[in-house]
């Protein structure tokens, strides 16, 4: 059920019996010169809405625009907010979200920079708020991190580019992919950060198959059903 297609009295009667919503974060940034500038966008959004399809939870619109700093704006199409900017952005649709009547809020997320100012905004949130709230990356579930393989890398990677082969093909240019994988940490400084990558390419992507995405994003569905049932249970740690 996504919020946007629902009227405000089927939400109410939603609410009377089930307190959950699913809550999508993405970005637009870079993703090589082989991916759409929304893979994360599209991914959180077709994932939410899968997982909320099976489990009877009401999905809330995807918010496309994440925290994307250091090396993805060295590249055209990268938007991105400041810290501070999300981490307000997120407290005050929380906010909007519990006044609604909601309680329990899963926030999953599609691309991994947003993780920590999620977490912070959700940490500020649940001590001044009445509701429970839970962070998730797909690639966190034990479904997903048993298909990760050698040179996976950080960004444009394996699992999120055959992902792309498998819910969006006609965005992705496969011919355009190349490997560049440097192990490296993010927390550089501008005149470093190029060091890291000429392409906005950081893993062996060329790995990448529609048939691996159809695995990956059924397992990570599997995976965050698993983690909706706990939360719903009451359970935010297995």
């Amino acid at each position: 059920m996504l919020l946007q297609e629902l009227k405000h009295p089927e939400i109410k009667t939603y609410l009377e019996r089930k307190k959950t919503i699913i809550l999508p974060f993405g970005s637009m940034e870079q993703h090589g010169p082989h991916l759409p500038t929304g893979t994360d966008t599209f991914v959180a959004a077709r994932l939410a809405e899968e997982v909320g399809k099976r489990t009877g939870t009401v999905v809330a619109p995807v918010i496309p625009v994440g925290f994307s700093p250091g090396v993805h704006t060295l590249f055209p199409g990268t938007i991105t907010l400041g810290a501070h900017t999300y981490i307000s952005l997120v407290h005050d649709i929380l906010s909007s979200i519990v006044a609604s009547g909601f309680r329990d809020m899963l926030v999953l997320t599609g691309h991994g920079m947003n993780w920590s100012p999620l977490k912070t905004a959700l940490m500020e949130f649940l001590n001044t708020h009445d509701g429970r709230a839970l962070v998730l990356g797909y690639w966190e579930t034990e479904e997903v991190t048993a298909l990760m393989e050698t040179g996976d890398g950080v960004h444009c990677t394996i699992l999120e580019t055959s992902m792309m082969l498998y819910l969006r093909p006609e965005l992705v240019e496969m011919n355009k992919a190349f490997d560049e994988y440097r192990q490296a940490r993010f927390m550089l400084g501008k005149s470093d950060i190029g060091q890291v990558s000429h392409s906005g390419i950081i893993a062996e992507t060329t790995k990448s198959t529609r048939e691996k995405g159809e695995a990956i994003f059924e397992a990570a569905v599997t995976g965050l059903v698993k983690k909706v049932e706990l939360f719903e249970a009451g359970v935010l740690f297995e």
